[in-house]
């Protein structure tokens, strides 16, 4: 069976957790777009954006974090 048969989700080592917030994917360049995450795990994250980035595409995801005792601190 190829790669293209197999649910991305069987192919995790890790498991992810539901989370939705806003967030910004930058690009080592430079370049950023909003974005907002639908799940969060060790091994990365699920988010959606109006860009279609190539898979593997290195980039960083700030977010906000829920925190106490002021409510969220940046991720």
């Amino acid at each position: 069976m190829s790669l293209n048969h197999i649910n991305m989700s069987e192919r995790r080592i890790y498991s992810r957790n539901p989370f939705g917030t806003e967030a910004r994917l930058v690009l080592p360049d430079g370049p950023s777009w909003l974005a907002r995450t639908l799940d969060i795990g060790v091994g990365g994250a699920a988010v959606v954006t109006d860009v279609n980035l190539p898979i593997g595409t290195a980039l960083a995801i700030h977010m906000n974090l829920p925190a106490r005792p002021k409510g969220t601190a940046p991720f």
